[in-house]
């Protein structure tokens, strides 16, 4: 309705200076009718604003707002860096227990960061590709806190679905080999999982990332034993 109400009382004029800051791209048609009318004076017609930037801005917005409730900025980083390489949708609660953090804290931050986050009954996605190659960029390569990730994950192994399906994929995009292949026969599988057949989906998921890992690396002594060991579930 606001915004309905925005649109219906933008001038021609706004309407052409919109346009020429935008380029046209709906994400900051939205930002300029949203925000002060400013922002579509006619002097301001010859400064185009890049997705990039107003993306950045959001994030940055988000990140001062959870320190200023009290949370790290080291576990906002985190919690960014963890989002842009886990499979999506991610569940609240589930991340809440990788990082171990109230679920409250997650789920103001992550209304922090509306709309470049949505919410969705699954779990958290983000709202188009560019954000999440920005986020991405910017914090995924966070080590130390995907290792963190990582060994949180590991540890709920018998516990946690998702952790289970997030696990393998996780420890192939930080080139980790020794726990990869730790992993390919690690026996626990999560309480939940009662089936052969889901016990041995996920079997195969830890396997595949683990033989694609050491193809990648050339490690034929590993190699070998994971082809056996795929072998004999396929």
């Amino acid at each position: 309705t606001y915004l309905r109400d925005r649109l219906q009382n933008v001038t021609q004029i706004e309407i052409q200076v919109a346009q020429a800051r935008s380029g046209g791209i709906p994400r900051i048609l939205e930002h300029l009718i949203m925000s002060d009318r400013g922002l579509l004076d006619p002097s301001e017609i010859d400064k185009p604003i890049e997705l990039d930037n107003l993306i950045e801005k959001r994030i940055e917005e988000a990140l001062n707002q959870a320190v200023g409730r009290g949370d790290k900025k080291a576990e906002t980083n985190a919690f960014l860096a963890g989002l842009s390489l886990l499979p999506p949708p991610v569940p609240l609660d589930e991340y809440a227990r990788v990082y171990g953090m109230d679920l409250s804290a997650i789920e103001s931050f992550a209304a922090d960061l509306a709309p470049l986050l949505e919410r969705t009954n699954y779990g958290l996605i983000f709202r188009d590709e560019p954000t999440e190659t920005l986020i991405r960029d910017k914090f995924g390569s966070d080590i130390d806190a995907l290792l963190r990730v990582a060994k949180n994950l590991l540890n709920q192994q018998d516990i946690s679905v998702y952790a289970a399906r997030a696990l393998p994929g996780l420890l192939y995009k930080l080139n980790d080999g020794k726990h990869l292949f730790e992993l390919a026969f690690d026996e626990r599988f999560p309480e939940s999982i009662t089936s052969t057949v889901g016990k041995r989906n996920i079997k195969y998921a830890r396997l595949k990332a683990a033989v694609l890992h050491a193809a990648k690396k050339q490690d034929y002594n590993q190699l070998v034993h994971l082809l056996v060991e795929l072998s004999s579930i396929s």
